[in-house]
């Protein structure tokens, strides 16, 4: 008999609605989640397994039902209350990281409780591991960011909260992954658990549009933030300084604090240069991987990454990156699919920027190498076969 197997982390119910067709209008649908969830549990249902999956919804009412409960054939989503502000008042209750998300992780207990699954995988070392360690179900807990050098990059009392709650986390984990070798070195001391190193899914369809014609030459931006870790407005500065050189060329932003009257458009306001750019703001995946198979290059000026998915979705469509070359993971994800600078250096990333542009061979030898590295380590196939090899030795172990 297939394992039922809980994926407990954050998932958008836009993004995952094509697996509940008979899903009410009405289902609450704030939650922006994390695209290679919906990777993964979709090549887990491919596969025959049954799954559950458990996630946070700020649409819900904190102080109504424990968990709403969606299903279609194998697959069930279990969505819990997530207050929306992390000291503030928020519907009558304070702040959620006042008590460490104790509201959130009570719920998805009780969710997860509630639905019979054999073994769990969380991902991030945060509310989602906290709850499923509470649930004495063998669980493998996926390593998604490093909390120590978030802090040092964002120092505030959020982060603060964030780090006490992976120190408890990771003190009593028995069985880690990390989705880089970065992640390993970075967080090797805060745990004494069993690590591999298994990379983040990319889904199969952004392989089939890896040969998508360009009708023009587009630089594109995509950002989970507005934030000095994720360093936009150094990217943006460049895109303004390229548009001054080459008015053909568009520049599409997308992600929150992306779009009309967001974060980034103020700061164009405030630069004068509007009307350099194109303001996607936040979308969902599907949308997403549609923008990123038209772009001519990736632009990702992040400080630090513990991955990179964006950078993985364009190497899987032949779309050269220009990323930091010491920001976290990047280096060791893109290798030879793009050109790594000095992302703080607005100067570095408009001539490899230029650089693409102007020298075909290299281009094509930064797309080509994507691609294959893509295909090679980042398919949804090739992780999903390597999560379901941990899944069975620890349920062996149980």
């Amino acid at each position: 008999m297939a394992m039922h197997i809980g994926i407990v982390g954050p998932i958008s119910f836009t993004d995952i609605a094509y697996l509940l067709p008979d899903a009410s209008e009405q289902a609450a649908k704030e939650m922006q989640g994390s695209s290679l969830l919906i990777s993964l549990i979709d090549e887990l249902l491919n596969l025959g397994y049954q799954v559950s999956a458990f996630t946070t919804e700020p649409g819900l009412d904190p102080n109504a039902a424990e968990f709403v409960l969606t299903k279609h054939g194998q697959f069930s989503l279990y969505q819990v209350p997530l207050r929306r502000k992390g000291f503030r008042s928020d519907r009558g209750l304070h702040g959620r990281m006042l008590d460490l998300f104790a509201l959130e992780r009570r719920c998805l207990l009780k969710a997860i409780q509630a639905s019979g699954v054999d073994i769990l995988h969380a991902h991030w070392t945060y509310e989602f591991a906290w709850a499923a360690q509470n649930s004495n179900i063998p669980v493998l807990i996926t390593c998604h960011d490093a909390p120590w050098q978030i802090i040092k990059l964002m120092p505030d009392l959020y982060r603060l909260g964030r780090l006490l709650m992976a120190h408890r986390v990771l003190m009593r984990a028995q069985y880690l992954s990390a989705v880089s070798p970065y992640i390993v070195e970075k967080i090797s001391w805060m745990h004494r658990a069993s690590m591999v190193v298994i990379p983040n899914p990319l889904p199969a369809d952004l392989f089939t549009a890896a040969a998508a014609e360009k009708t023009e030459i587009v630089i594109g931006m995509i950002i989970n933030n507005w934030s000095r870790l994720k360093n936009a407005a150094a990217g943006m500065a460049a895109l303004s300084a390229l548009k001054k050189i080459r008015p053909d060329i568009a520049m599409h932003l997308y992600g929150p604090g992306m779009g009309q009257g967001e974060a980034a458009w103020q700061w164009a306001e405030q630069h004068d240069c509007l009307d350099s750019f194109h303001f996607f703001g936040a979308q969902p995946y599907q949308a997403i991987k549609d923008a990123i198979k038209n772009f001519t290059i990736l632009l990702h000026p992040s400080l630090e990454e513990s991955f990179g998915m964006t950078l993985a979705e364009a190497m899987a469509v032949g779309v050269p990156v220009v990323a930091g070359k010491n920001s976290g993971a990047v280096p060791w994800v893109v290798e030879e699919a793009g050109i790594l600078v000095d992302v703080q250096s607005v100067d570095e990333i408009l001539k490899a920027l230029n650089y693409l542009l102007s020298d075909k061979e290299k281009y094509q030898y930064c797309a080509d190498a994507g691609l294959r590295r893509a295909k090679n380590y980042f398919s949804v196939q090739a992780v999903t076969k390597q999560y379901i090899e941990q899944y069975k030795k620890i349920v062996a172990f149980k």
